[in-house]
Formats: C-alpha cells, sequence, structure tokens
C-alpha cells in the first residue's frame, strides 16, 4: 500500500495533496483503501522521513514527497476553527446577481467526423505514425480527437498487421467505460466484442482482439496478457495506445506497463511532460490550441461565477479542490503559453 501511496504523491509533480483527495485518487486506480488505513501509512512515511507535510490553511495539512533539499520534517498540527464567526459567516444570507449571458447569434457546431473519416489534422497524424512505424507519442489539445484518432489506428493497424491484439490502458475506471461506448461507436464492425480488466471485469485477448484496462489492472497483468505476441515465431502482433500517457512516464508502480515489448504504441496526451520516451519513442506529431482554434474544433465558451453559502465540510473540501485547480491552471498556462 505504501508504494501505491508514494506512486500518487509522485504523480503530483511534487504539488502537495491532502489525505482525502489522495484516497480519492488511490481509488480511481482501482487501490481498495480506507481512510484510516491512508492515515496508518502516511503516519509511517513520515516517520521514515519519506513524505512530508504541508501546512495548506486547511483543517487537514498537505502530503507531498520529500525532496533531499526539504527541510527537516516537521508535523503540523492546524489551528482550531473559530466556532462563532463560521456560524455567523453561514447565518449570512448572500444574494448574488447571476450575470445574464447573451446567447450568440451563430453557436459553432463542433462537427464530429463520420465513422469512417478523420478530420485533416488526424490524417496528417496518421501519416506521422505510419513514417516513424507506429512507434511514439502525440501531444493534441483536450477536445481534438485523440479517443477517434486512436480508435481509426488500431482499426487501419487491425488491416495491415492482422492478428493484431490491442490493449488500451487509462487512469480511471469512468474513462475504460468512456473507451468502450467510443468504440461501440466508431469501430463496432471491427470490434463487436470488446474486452474491459478493471472494475471487476477480467477479460483477456481469448475473446476479443481489443481490450479496456485501468492502468494499476494492467500493470499487474500485461505479460500474463500478450505473453502469446512475444518470440520471433510469433503469429499475433501487440498494439499499446496508452492515453493519459503522461500520468506514467514518471511512475514506477503504474509506469510498469510501459516496460512490455509491445510490436506497435501509441502514447497519447495533451500534456506530455517529456518530448521523447525510450519506452514509447518520440512525440511526433503536436496539435495545439492555436491549430483546434483555427480548425473550428473548439467551441467558444462562457464561464460565470456564482457565489453560495457553504457549510465548514463543505468549505474545507473547496479550498481543498481550489488548490487543486490552481495547481493545475498555473500548469496549463506554463505549457501552453504562447497559444493563450
Amino acid at each position: 500500500m505504501k508504494d501505491y501511496i508514494l506512486e500518487c504523491l509522485e504523480e503530483q509533480g511534487g504539488n502537495p495533496i491532502t489525505g482525502r483527495r489522495l484516497l480519492d485518487v488511490l481509488r480511481e486506480h482501482e487501490v481498495s483503501c480506507s481512510e484510516e488505513e491512508i492515515e496508518k501509512h502516511l503516519a509511517e512515511l513520515l516517520s521514515e522521513n519519506r513524505v512530508n507535510t504541508v501546512d495548506l490553511g486547511l483543517r487537514h495539512p498537505g502530503w507531498k514527497l520529500r525532496d533531499k533539499a526539504d527541510a527537516p520534517v516537521l508535523e503540523v498540527i492546524p489551528a482550531p476553527i473559530q466556532e462563532e464567526p463560521v456560524k455567523a459567516a453561514l447565518q449570512e444570507v448572500v444574494k448574488v446577481e447571476v450575470p445574464k449571458i447573451e446567447t450568440p447569434a451563430k453557436r459553432v457546431k463542433i462537427p464530429l467526423p463520420a465513422k469512417n473519416t478523420l478530420h485533416d489534422w488526424q490524417e496528417r497524424a496518421w501519416a506521422a505514425w505510419e513514417e516513424v512505424r507506429y512507434q511514439g507519442m502525440l501531444e493534441a489539445i483536450t477536445g481534438s480527437g485523440k479517443t477517434v484518432f486512436a480508435i481509426a489506428c488500431a482499426k487501419r493497424l487491425k488491416k495491415l498487421k492482422s492478428p493484431l491484439n490491442t490493449l488500451i490502458i487509462v487512469p480511471t475506471i469512468p474513462l475504460m467505460h468512456q473507451w468502450k461506448r467510443s468504440i461501440e461507436q466508431f469501430a463496432s464492425e471491427e470490434f463487436p466484442r470488446i474486452g474491459l480488466l478493471g472494475d471487476g471485469h477480467k477479460d483477456n485477448f481469448s475473446k476479443s482482439p481489443i481490450v479496456v484496462a485501468v492502468v494499476n489492472s494492467a500493470s499487474e497483468r500485461v505479460y500474463e496478457l500478450l505473453q502469446h505476441t512475444l518470440g520471433a515465431d510469433a503469429r499475433v502482433k501487440s498494439l499499446l495506445i496508452a492515453d493519459e500517457v503522461h500520468r506514467y512516464q514518471n511512475a514506477g508502480q503504474f509506469g510498469r506497463v510501459l516496460e512490455f515489448p509491445y510490436s506497435f504504441k501509441l502514447g497519447m496526451s495533451a500534456t506530455i511532460d517529456h518530448f521523447e520516451d525510450q519506452r514509447l519513442g518520440k512525440v511526433f506529431f503536436s496539435y495545439g490550441f492555436r491549430d483546434a482554434k483555427a480548425d473550428g474544433l473548439i467551441d467558444r465558451f462562457d464561464m460565470v461565477n456564482v457565489a453560495i453559502p457553504l457549510n465548514g465540510e463543505e468549505r474545507t473540501e473547496y479550498d481543498d479542490l481550489s488548490e487543486e485547480f490552481r495547481d493545475q491552471l498555473d500548469r496549463v498556462k506554463r505549457i501552453y503559453s504562447d497559444d493563450l
């Protein structure tokens, strides 16, 4: 369990995370645990000088991996909450005037590609992937069509390199089911049966040439799943599609799934941390915010802030999530500073 906790903390890139949020992340990775177990293991890691606590100004401290440059470990004891001011604040009625949003005369309708066609950028990305012999990583902004592109790659490669077994890895259970629905929509003829691994599902390639797996489950069973594709005499080839690949690149425990010698590899993300990964290859194609906007693949949007009163528990959770949001927003600004 402690190894999984350290992996999740490492995924945060040095940013502190609360124990409650850490519990949610572990459950997204299908690691079964309770809040009491998390607290126990974090306390042990703290005593081993492997993690540090960080005062976030909240009811509970944040946790992060301990760097060599970190100061000596100090346990942060949050200050007691002043109940009367909080009660008084909660009794106030907050009156908020919601700004009127003008509906544009002409809304941008984002085009979905037809079942067997791709957008121009996707065709160029396919040609680029083909040129590097079906190895490497695609970096494309969220909402531009990475999933559709990957499904098209699986379909085309199945025709070119048959028989082919395709393993799609995703970081969370909801994404696993979302991928299954997308394959049913865009490749039902090529893949009439779709295997799942995770959330209680334990499918393999015996009944389907394509399996969508949560990364934690795939890491534990990848050699069992694809052993038949190894060796010079192996008749079946293998394709890895790694969605949200940036979440596995620096994660030893979850990243084991990348080390299998797949025949073909496609990593995808909107934010790839490293231009080249010796397990996957280089970034062979990039499609950014400016490109998607010029092609009409990103719709305009309006943002409205509406204030509401919160109770003590809601306020704590709101502050925790706000801190995480600010960290992610800062990261997006750094990565896409030229396009924003």
